[in-house]
């Protein structure tokens, strides 16, 4: 409802006091096409909600198994790694036998200790490594980083059943927080 007072020759608030004045109703009309260009547009934003959440999926998947395959190989190292460190012990045990009955066994003896030292500070790199990789999976698949994953190189023997890539894939998808945020702009898109 609009009134229009003009020209006014004393108070705008005096009405009648005006040379004219005019009034008029206004009632909104919704157009046919609004509606549908309304839904069109929320139509887009989930569309794109939506590509935005396929595409977080598939960052979320490579990360998971670049983390996974990379955290294999670290455990093979350190297997790796034991092996030598046990094989260069017994190599120590046996230039200390020589070296008791030969003094040119007394080289031997040093390298096997400098290389076991070497052996052992790689194994603590490759230790921190494989538990930065752990808490990186956790932290993909929606739990807390410093939770434990119960992975450790004894579940790669073979006579145990190494949770698949596929396993952490599916909780990723399930549990994630990015991917839970984004089913929820989805819904409300």
């Amino acid at each position: 409802f609009n009134i229009t007072q003009s020209p006014l020759s004393y108070n705008p608030f005096a009405v009648g006091t005006s040379q004219g004045m005019t009034w008029s109703l206004s009632q909104n009309l919704s157009w046919p096409g609004k509606k549908r260009l309304s839904g069109e547009i929320a139509q887009a934003q989930a569309d794109l909600t939506k590509a935005q959440v396929e595409s977080l999926q598939v960052q979320l998947i490579g990360q998971l198994k670049t983390a996974w395959s990379t955290w294999q190989q670290v455990q093979q190292q350190i297997r790796i790694l034991r092996s030598q460190l046990e094989r260069l012990d017994q190599i120590k045990q046996a230039t200390q036998l020589r070296y008791a009955q030969n003094a040119a066994a007394y080289a031997d003896n040093i390298n096997a200790q400098i290389n076991q030292s070497q052996v052992r500070t790689d194994l603590l790199g490759l230790d921190g490594q494989a538990s930065t990789l752990i808490a990186q999976i956790n932290a993909l698949i929606g739990r807390s980083p410093a939770s434990s994953l119960s992975l450790s190189m004894q579940d790669m023997n073979p006579e145990k059943e190494v949770p698949s890539v596929e396993t952490f894939r599916q909780l990723a998808l399930d549990r994630n927080p990015l991917l839970k945020a984004s089913q929820h702009s989805i819904r409300g898109a």
